[in-house]
């Protein structure tokens, strides 16, 4: 009889699931979804381009089209102390431990800063998507 009730309960799950999506009583915001920058997947990077687009626009950052196509490495960075400024010379690429970040391929001295205190790490970045990685004030 419990397999049967596990059987059930879980075909029920997309109907209780469709349920409280349209209830109405929580608001959600919508989520972008995790998209990877793959040269081979055209359809793919249209979504991975909306994303680093809406990432940068959250920022107040305007990227041009022409250079948005530019930001194809993507990687989520948590540091300790938490929720560290990022930077990568003058640009403002958001906080550590909020999701990914998004820059273009190459090496670079990456700034991090929170409540007053600043660090720097050297950092490489590949096409797609790169590990997570843990960065710790020295």
């Amino acid at each position: 009889m419990n397999k049967i009730f596990v059987l059930f309960s879980v075909s029920l799950l997309p109907l209780l699931v469709s349920c409280a999506a349209t209830s109405g009583e929580v608001a959600e915001t919508p989520v972008a979804q995790p998209y990877y920058y793959d040269p081979a997947s055209p359809d793919q990077n249209k979504g991975y381009f909306a994303n680093v687009k809406d990432h940068f626009s959250q920022l107040g950052i305007t990227i041009p089209d022409a250079e948005l196509h530019d930001f194809t490495a993507s990687r989520y960075i948590t540091s300790s102390p938490p929720d560290a400024d990022v930077y990568v010379g003058t640009r403002y690429m958001g906080r550590t431990n909020r999701g990914d970040l998004y820059f273009k391929p190459g090496q670079y001295t990456v700034d991090f800063s929170v409540n007053g205190d600043q660090w720097s790490e050297i950092l490489s970045f590949v096409e797609g998507r790169n590990a997570s990685l843990m960065v710790r004030k020295p």
